[in-house]
């Protein structure tokens, strides 16, 4: 995950110590094809050293529950989350929220009483609280840098209808009304929006969560992933040895 920082100097200084580290990489992948080719761009990189690889997950032994929408709306994470607009949500949407995530990500923020915070939640109860959810709201920060991949696929395969900002990651992941529901960044509207469609219509919502399950099962998976890292090696390794006999 390559960001972009506020501090133009520390950012220069940043990203030639990326160029340096990158030198002797074979290959780097992005979870992306829009971020590759914006990395690419911007760090001048060869079509034969960078590739996507899809973001995986593991699915076994997680076995999601019935969709109930009288449950919480819920939000998880730290890195690069937008909790300002969650919260701006939250004041004008008459629903309970339950948000896990750390106290600085939160700081500054005005917590409406309809918004119940986990600090220090980790594991198996974050993950039992997601289960149990209604509805998965993921905002965040930036729109051109990779964020929430994993966090995108369990809610996902937990069959929940996901609202999450549109990213140069996030719209290859879901496709928008069909395994989740994508929103502009920053836009307190269209995410309640997105939940005033989820709680209208209850059974496209739940077509929602059974697309985005199988979604994942049939392409955000460990074993896809782990199958694609395999095959680069591989062929790298062929090409290279194929070369050398010629040679």
């Amino acid at each position: 995950n390559i960001t972009q920082r506020k501090n133009s100097f520390l950012n220069k200084i940043r990203k030639a110590m990326i160029k340096i580290a990158w030198l002797k990489a074979d290959k780097i992948g992005f979870y992306s094809n829009a971020h590759r080719k914006a990395i690419q761009k911007d760090f001048n990189l060869s079509d034969r050293k960078a590739l996507t690889l899809y973001y995986g997950i593991n699915i076994k032994n997680k076995k999601p529950l019935p969709l109930d929408l009288d449950s919480y709306i819920f939000s998880i994470g730290i890195s690069y989350r937008d909790y300002g607009t969650l919260m701006a949500v939250a004041k004008k949407y008459p629903k309970n929220f339950i948000v896990v995530s750390q106290q600085f990500a939160l700081d500054g923020l005005h917590i409406p009483p309809n918004v119940k915070v986990f600090t220090n939640t980790f594991g198996k109860p974050a993950k039992e609280l997601m289960k149990k959810a209604a509805i998965i709201i993921l905002p965040l920060a930036f729109d051109n840098s990779p964020a929430a991949e994993a966090t995108l696929l369990e809610a996902m395969w937990y069959g929940k209808p996901t609202i999450v900002t549109r990213t140069i990651t996030t719209e290859e992941y879901v496709e928008d009304k069909v395994s989740g529901l994508l929103v502009p960044i920053k836009d307190v509207d269209s995410i309640i929006d997105a939940l005033d469609y989820i709680y209208e219509n209850p059974e496209r919502a739940k077509k929602i969560g059974k697309t985005a399950q199988q979604t994942v099962r049939n392409r955000f998976t460990h074993e896809i992933l782990a199958s694609n890292i395999s095959k680069v090696i591989y062929d790298d390794l062929f090409n290279n040895n194929h070369v050398s006999k010629q040679n």
